[in-house]
C-alpha cells in the first residue's frame, strides 16, 4: 500500500504502514522528505521521532511475528535520531534503537548495514 507522505506525518490522519508495506516504503528518503515537509509546513521536525516511535508500538500491538520489519523501525528511528536529530543523549537512544535492530534481524547483509551506521553514529559523538 503506498501512504502519501503528507498523510503518513499528520496530526489529522492515524495512518500506518502494515508489516508487509514497512521495510519497502519507510525508508531513510522517506523519513527525511518528511522532515522537509514538516519544516515547510511549520511543525516540529521532532514530531518524526514519536511518529516513528508510533509505528513501531503500532506493529508490537499487533503481536507480529516478522522481527526483519521490527527491526526495520528501529534501524530507521536509530538513523534519524543518530544523524539528523541530535536530541540531548540522542546517541545513547540511537545505540538502544539500533541494538535492538541488530538483535532481531536475522538477514546477514542487514545485519552489516546496521552496524554501519552504529558506526557512523558513534563518529558522531
Amino acid at each position: 500500500m503506498k501512504i502519501k507522505l503528507e498523510d503518513y506525518f499528520s496530526f489529522e490522519n492515524d495512518i500506518f504502514f502494515e508489516t508487509n508495506d514497512v521495510v519497502n516504503n519507510l525508508n531513510e528518503e522517506f523519513v527525511l522528505e518528511g522532515e522537509n515537509y514538516l519544516n515547510h509546513v511549520g511543525i516540529d521536525t521532532s514530531n518524526i521521532y514519536f511518529k516513528l516511535l508510533a509505528q513501531l508500538y503500532f506493529l508490537k500491538d499487533k503481536n507480529i511475528t516478522d522481527n526483519s520489519s521490527l527491526a526495520h523501525i528501529n534501524y530507521i528511528i536509530a538513523y534519524y535520531v543518530g544523524l539528523f536529530l541530535h536530541p540531548i543523549n540522542g546517541e545513547l537512544i540511537a545505540l538502544k534503537f539500533i541494538d535492538e535492530a541488530i538483535g532481531l534481524e536475522n538477514d546477514n547483509s542487514k545485519i552489516e548495514k546496521y552496524k554501519e551506521l552504529k558506526a557512523m553514529i558513534k563518529e558522531e559523538l
